[in-house]
């Protein structure tokens, strides 16, 4: 029994396929409540670019105070977020009958959790891009499935961040390259949408630009929930019944 678990793992991969078509499936069940979430964060921003268009405005108090709100809404509302989907995502994942009530509560009670493992993420992210490019794509790609580590496991921010590093270890290229697969589409669709909303006009190119936003930033979440399952499958064999989910 013991040696039939141990090739099982040793057979095991981490299948980037697999893993994107896990996160649309994620994503499909998390977007309406915490699309709406991520909405309401990037409002401000939206509302900035709105008014550049509209008004041709460069500069003055009034960018500083709606780049400001953006900035500090993102920097508040995007761990309470991405607890959130990390916690229905589990719940998905694990065949759980999904509750986005039950995953609201489990956000606010990681929150704190949460605010400082970005601070800590940012911190590193930031000082290593500072002092050269490639370590900053490193740890980037190492802390990927930090936040569903903390949700699922119920960690603190350092030791959710260790344990993001030990699951990744050895397939790092592959989280970097989801990361880029999941930019690049990104960036491919909005590179095709933003001819039709200059068309359209400035108030519908802000809503465009809100949904697009949210979409995104909900799909990458998502994608971190969908990496952290299959890593785990592949380093420790656990399957998807059987992963934590202590909260």
């Amino acid at each position: 029994m013991a040696s039939a678990t141990l090739s099982e793992r040793a057979d095991a991969d981490v299948r980037v396929g697999e893993i994107l078509s896990r996160s649309f499936g994620i994503w499909q069940r998390v977007i309406l409540p915490f699309g709406l979430i991520y909405c309401i964060a990037t409002l401000p921003s939206v509302v900035q670019q709105y008014e550049l268009r509209v008004h041709r405005i460069t500069a003055g108090a009034a960018i500083w105070q709606w780049i400001g709100i953006a900035t500090l809404l993102g920097f508040v509302v995007s761990p309470f977020v991405r607890a959130g989907v990390a916690s229905l995502g589990l719940d998905v994942v694990n065949g759980v009958e999904p509750s986005v009530a039950k995953s609201l509560n489990v956000a606010m009670r990681a929150f704190p959790r949460m605010l400082a493992l970005e601070f800590l993420v940012w911190v590193g992210v930031v000082l290593a891009f500072v002092l050269l490019i490639v370590p900053g794509f490193i740890l980037i790609s190492m802390w990927f499935v930090a936040v569903p580590c903390c949700v699922g496991e119920r960690l603190g921010p350092i030791a959710g961040l260790k344990r993001s590093a030990s699951l990744t270890k050895g397939y790092r290229w592959k989280m970097f390259g989801l990361l880029l697969i999941a930019g690049l589409a990104g960036m491919v669709g909005a590179l095709l949408v933003y001819p039709a909303t200059r068309l359209a006009g400035p108030l519908v190119g802000a809503l465009v630009q809100l949904a697009t936003g949210a979409a995104t930033g909900v799909f990458f979440d998502a994608l971190a929930v969908a990496a952290y399952t299959g890593l785990r499958a592949a380093k420790e064999g656990a399957s998807t019944h059987r992963l934590a989910h202590v909260f």
